[in-house]
């Protein structure tokens, strides 16, 4: 049946759209993007929503912390943290939410693509406002809550028109910089190398101190004097008493490139020397000796928080040598990421740290043992990248943190390392007092478990108080057990789904029997679908039909 328009001002059909749009959002975590179990949520969704907004021209959502309100009514509500849309956009800033006249579907399916990410984004410790700015939705308006303006609110337009502002600004200041000048490309040329003596090369203390000043002045100024430093070391050597107090003359022009920030300069300065040291013509290690010397945690700090408003250019480049100093800098950065209260520096350096195999174990270790519960999050995070099975241990340690956070974030990351010590500490996670981590746990386990978990994820299901249960544990604990057992499971399934005359069954529970058995593969699940799908009762029945269509388009089930 067909449904049918909205009432105009009706809270009731307001509500429907927003039951759709959560249908949609927990549609598309548990089936892949191209699902048809997805598509059909997504028309859903928006046949409601076009329809409501051709009538009444537009639909604002007001979002409270645990509840979508409109026109001061409660349209919207869910037990469960974890998936209530409204603590996901309240948690990421997100105030309300305006669908305009005009909106296409192709809108609303991104709309929904971003909620389905939000874990996502937080184990990356990025936002929907960030996210929703990139889409750069043409008839979704949003006002997000800003902490510089003690929780003012700004709408989208005035987000994007600061942006411009502070853009536009940050490049005036550039060219005030480099005196309206691009900045000069410093070229080396080889020259024949001329027999010296030593002593006539060697610095007198009086001239070192010169070259101190000289790094001071102007770029123009530095870049000659860059120039006859590694001409110098080039030709002297390694072996040189010199080359010590040349190297210091390198940090003092490093430095002072990066305190104008100059990072063109400093990547060619860097490079020159990364060739003398291949080349054999410095000592091993000299590079890194420099840059350790020369880039601060002050330095890093002062980076970190450009990255926050810097063009798009400037992004690269910054995050180019961010990466590029990172094997010698980790002990400062991370210093800095659990220093700085800035959420973009974190989130920034978080970005850098993750790349290329992640932080070395060796330093990531003390930071998980960490008191800070956020620092303890943050190097969870990182482990992730680094996947070295050395942190396997300090991870599970995590599970039993006191804050929820860590433990989550310690769970997530167990997931990803698999083996037989992060499945054991996954399965300690299963009685753990806090549902989100018996939900993580469970994921977890029907990802890297088998048959040895079977019977504890079993023990779970046939708890006294599993129907008391919220939906997302229900369903998270009966697909693990459908993914572990397999067609073992169908019969208990089976029976899960059909409904009792004495005591019945909560409905969350019973449509999760049926969803585990569409993952179950064989006739003898498919043959409890096409039992469901005759069932009396009109949610079971639809949620099996569109089970056997699913599992059939994508031929799950064979004979």
């Amino acid at each position: 049946m067909p449904e049918q328009p909205p009432v105009p001002h009706d809270s009731g059909a307001v509500a429907r759209i927003c039951s759709a749009l959560h249908r949609a959002y927990r549609d598309l975590r548990f089936y892949p993007p191209n699902h048809p179990v997805v598509q059909q949520s997504l028309d859903a969704l928006a046949r409601v929503l076009l329809a409501f907004i051709r009538q009444e021209g537009s639909l604002t959502l007001g979002i409270e912390e645990s509840r979508l309100v409109y026109d001061e009514d409660e349209v919207y509500s869910h037990a469960e943290t974890r998936d209530n849309l409204a603590f996901i956009m309240f948690r990421d800033g997100l105030r309300a939410i305006t669908f305009q006249s005009g909106l296409e579907q192709s809108e609303t399916e991104s709309f929904v693509d971003c909620l389905a990410r939000a874990d996502d984004l937080v184990r990356s410790e990025q936002d929907l406002v960030t996210v929703f700015w990139e889409q750069d939705f043409e008839h979704i308006d949003y006002q997000a809550a800003d902490p510089f303006l003690s929780g003012g609110y700004l709408r989208e337009g005035t987000i994007d028109a600061l942006r411009d502002t502070v853009m536009r600004r940050l490049d005036e200041v550039g060219l005030e910089r480099n005196g309206g000048e691009t900045p000069r490309r410093i070229d080396l040329e080889v020259v024949p190398t001329v027999d010296l003596r030593p002593e006539m090369l060697a610095l007198t203390t009086q001239e070192f101190e010169k070259s101190e000043r000289v790094a001071e002045e102007p770029t123009t100024v530095l870049d000659d004097f860059a120039v006859v430093l590694l001409e110098m070391m080039s030709g002297l050597g390694k072996q040189q008493d010199d080359a010590e107090l040349i190297s210091r003359s390198v940090v003092a022009v490093l430095e002072a490139y990066l305190q104008v920030g100059d990072l063109n300069a400093v990547n060619f300065l860097l490079s020159e020397l990364e060739k003398l040291e291949a080349s054999g013509k410095v000592t091993d290690g000299l590079l890194g000796t420099v840059v350790s010397q020369a880039v601060s945690v002050e330095t890093l700090r002062s980076l970190s928080l450009e990255l926050a408003a810097a063009p798009p250019e400037r992004v690269a480049l910054i995050e180019g040598f961010l990466g590029s100093i990172r094997q010698w800098v980790f002990a400062a950065q991370l210093d800095v990421l659990a220093e700085s209260p800035d959420m973009n520096v974190r989130r920034s350096l978080l970005a850098v740290l993750r790349k290329e195999g992640g932080v070395p174990a060796e330093h990531l270790k003390p930071w998980l043992q960490d008191p800070r519960w956020y620092v303890a999050r943050n190097a969870a995070q990182l482990a992730a990248a680094s996947h070295d099975p050395s942190l396997v241990v300090p991870l599970t340690r995590l599970l039993r943190h006191p804050e929820p956070r860590v433990r989550r974030e310690a769970a997530h990351t167990l997931e990803g390392f698999g083996g037989e010590a992060a499945l054991a500490g996954l399965t300690c996670a299963l009685e753990d007092s806090d549902p989100t981590m018996r939900i993580l746990a469970a994921r977890g386990i029907a990802q890297v478990g088998g048959s040895a978990q079977e019977d504890l994820v079993a023990a779970q299901v046939l708890s006294r108080d599993f129907e008391t249960r919220s939906p997302e544990e229900v369903e998270a604990m009966v697909l693990a057990y459908a993914k572990l057992s397999k067609e073992r499971a169908v019969p208990f399934l089976d029976k899960l789904w059909h409904r009792r005359f004495l005591r019945p069954r909560p409905l969350a529970v019973r449509l999760a029997a049926i969803q585990a058995l569409a993952s179950i593969p064989g006739e003898l699940a498919h043959g409890s679908l096409a039992q469901a799908s005759k069932s009396g009762e009109g949610p079971v029945r639809r949620a099996a039909a569109r089970a056997l269509q699913g599992v059939q388009s994508s031929g799950a089930h064979r004979s």
